[in-house]
């Protein structure tokens, strides 16, 4: 059963699946679709810590603007990078 995260990922990727329609020229249109290595296959990996799985051996885009996958991933790390700052001021 999917929980309101769950959810919240499945339309992520919806939406970057929009974008890579209107932007087939841009990175996001290979995000998480092509391999890094060609001669190793795509792998599923779990992390325990978060709960959460992804693929392993694939490109991302790295596109705060045009990618809602990579800026969620952006966003988190730099929200934690501020929370860090925050905390050690």
């Amino acid at each position: 059963m999917l929980t309101p995260q769950g959810f919240q990922r499945v339309h992520d990727y919806l939406l970057q699946d929009q974008s890579r329609k209107l932007l087939p020229k841009e990175r996001v249109s290979k995000c998480r679709r092509l391999r890094i290595d060609k001669t190793k296959t795509r792998t599923v990996m779990y992390n325990e810590h978060r709960e959460k799985a992804h693929y392993g051996n694939v490109q991302i885009c790295g596109s705060i603007w045009s990618c809602p996958v990579c800026a969620k991933q952006i966003t988190q790390k730099r929200r934690n990078e501020l929370g860090k700052g925050i905390e050690s001021w």
